[in-house]
């Protein structure tokens, strides 16, 4: 079993205790990310406004709030996104997660470098269409990032919900594990690490589920 050795983010075996480098070390390009990215359509339809007040002013369905961020799915030009919106941790966050040792999270930089990173790898991801943030106070840093939304898709939360009543064929639920099994073997191996790498955190595609694949 691989482990994380913080802070000089190496990989380390209990077997050998000479630690062994990260296949893919994703923090060092982080200073060479911009601060805004807007995909060429969502550019002309924001053209000569700012990109992190509009999506401020944008409104629809609710998936998630609480109190310094937003996840809602919205509708720009006909077509729908998923939204996250961050509105600044605040000092008390940033403090809590350094105590524990954990890098934390002050905006959405991190989602939008994920991403981009994931579709270089040719691993699934959400298809980022803008991204934007501001402020040198990581504590009242204010930022989004725009996806493509997932129209097809469902977490494997919700796909799962009726399995005691109606449950699928074994073949099915083997198909599925071998398939998330794959998938983080992939994310994992790309240097990625998720932290909250849930069931409802997993999508699975509705289109190709009843054909086995997922």
């Amino acid at each position: 079993r691989r482990r994380i050795c913080f802070p000089c983010r190496r990989a380390w075996s209990p077997a050998s205790s000479k630690p062994l480098p990260l296949t893919i070390q994703l923090y060092k390009r982080i200073p060479t990310m911009p601060s805004q990215y807007l995909r060429p359509d969502i550019a002309e339809l924001w053209r000569g406004t700012d990109p992190l007040a509009q999506a401020q002013t944008l409104t629809g369905e609710i998936y998630r709030e609480v109190a310094t961020r937003r996840t809602l799915r919205v509708i720009l030009d006909d077509k729908p996104y998923f939204l996250k919106l961050h509105m600044g941790v605040g000092w008390a966050e940033i403090f809590k997660n350094l105590v524990t040792l954990r890098l934390p999270v002050v905006g959405a930089r991190n989602e939008y470098q994920a991403c981009r990173y994931l579709d270089e790898q040719g691993i699934a991801a959400p298809t980022v269409a803008a991204f934007a943030e501001s402020g040198i106070n990581p504590a009242a840093r204010v930022s989004f990032v725009l996806c493509d939304a997932l129209e097809d898709h469902e977490s494997l939360e919700d796909l799962s919900l009726d399995w005691n009543a109606n449950p699928p064929q074994p073949q099915d639920v083997r198909a599925l594990t071998l398939a998330v099994a794959d998938f983080a073997r992939r994310l994992h191996g790309a240097g990625v690490i998720h932290r909250d790498f849930y069931s409802s955190s997993e999508p699975g595609c509705l289109r190709e589920w009843p054909e086995g694949c997922c």
